[in-house]
């Protein structure tokens, strides 16, 4: 595997993002879950860290420094599943797949058969296989979100970054992200994942250990994600919280109120 990702005083290019400099060790085997309000830099961080953005501060995964590394050679480091989808549209589900791989084999390079068992591998692992000669620009956003999620556990890189993967996925989809991600984290991977979602943190808690990170323009604070309470949260989004439910099964959600809607975090 990868190595634990540490991150030391580290932050998007001033103007990037609105958080203060972030340290954290996201040690093999765990998930951390990023939480935030619209616009504070979440998925900023995830760029810097890919190092797609500039960024201050340092990054490790193990011992190896990841600002010592080339762009290509920095990607390769991780498995991605962005927000935007729109990268797979010219190709086929087999090929978008195939294409994780695309820094392995070089310019000129192409698959080995193995990558083409793997493949297949990875396909029926993600219950797609039926999807495979299927044009990506035909999917629907869930079965696309599939496709990411597969073409990421294929790269077999060990250190993952989720962007809001659950976003849009019906229940059934939703159980099959906890289970990748917390596949991906039982092999030893590391996983950062950014979500509105601290409900699947507690479900994931349950299964390995996961860690909440905060992000605010005051402080960017690590916890346990059994410790996340509708107050810190209510505090994190600016809006009255409830919680009900016990455990991992707890369930948080925003109460209705009369007051004014929060206002842009870069207003604040």
């Amino acid at each position: 595997m990868a190595g634990s990702l540490i991150l030391e005083r580290f932050r998007a290019a001033p103007g990037k993002a609105l958080y203060p400099e972030v340290s954290l060790e996201a040690e093999e085997g765990s998930i951390v879950g990023i939480l935030g309000r619209s616009g504070i830099g979440k998925t900023t961080l995830l760029r810097a860290i890919l190092g797609t953005v500039p960024s201050a501060g340092k990054a490790f995964i193990g011992d190896e420094d990841l600002g010592a590394l080339t762009l290509s050679e920095r990607v390769m480091r991780f498995g991605v599943v962005p927000q935007d989808s729109s990268m797979l549209l010219p190709l086929t589900v087999e090929e978008a797949v195939l294409a994780s791989r695309a820094g392995r084999y070089g310019i000129f390079g192409r698959p080995a058969e193995s990558d083409h068992r793997e493949m297949l591998e990875t396909l029926r692992e993600f219950r797609i296989e039926v999807l495979r000669k299927r044009a990506c620009s035909s999917l629907s956003g869930g079965e696309r979100e599939q496709v990411l999620m597969a073409s990421a556990s294929f790269r077999r890189s060990g250190a993952y970054l989720l962007d809001e993967p659950e976003s849009g996925l019906d229940p059934a989809l939703r159980a099959r992200f906890i289970s990748f991600a917390a596949g991906e984290a039982k092999k030893g991977g590391t996983v950062l994942i950014v979500t509105h979602n601290p409900d699947n943190l507690l479900r994931l808690s349950r299964l390995v250990p996961v860690k909440a990170l905060l992000l605010s323009r005051d402080c960017a604070e690590v916890m346990d994600a059994e410790d996340l309470s509708a107050e810190l949260l209510g505090e994190l989004y600016g809006v009255p919280m409830a919680e009900s439910g016990e455990g991992a099964m707890r369930h948080f959600e925003a109460v209705p109120w009369s007051g004014s809607m929060p206002s842009h975090p870069a207003a604040d």
